[in-house]
């Protein structure tokens, strides 16, 4: 992940691929229980994505993850960032 910034009425994410195969599954951005409304779907290795996610006054920042209808709960799918908040 590039930049993680908010307003507190949203959270903006630009992320870039750096691995070696898109997504082929449907993956989203959330804090707590809100998705963003962008996948991660077909994001092709190098190529950047802006993401936002509203905001909702109980959710943490720090909660921030991806999450996937395709993954078990107990699965999660890692990314790498340097969130400062």
């Amino acid at each position: 992940m590039k930049t993680c910034e908010t307003d507190g009425t949203s959270t903006r994410l630009l992320v870039t691929n750096e691995g070696i195969a898109p997504l082929y599954r449907d993956a989203w951005f959330a804090i707590g229980d809100v998705r963003s409304s962008v996948t991660l779907r077909g994001l092709l290795p190098g190529e950047e994505r802006l993401i936002e996610i509203k905001a909702v006054p109980s959710a943490d920042a720090s909660n921030l993850r991806i999450v996937s209808d395709c993954i078990l709960p107990v699965q999660e799918i890692q990314f790498e960032a340097d969130i400062r908040l």
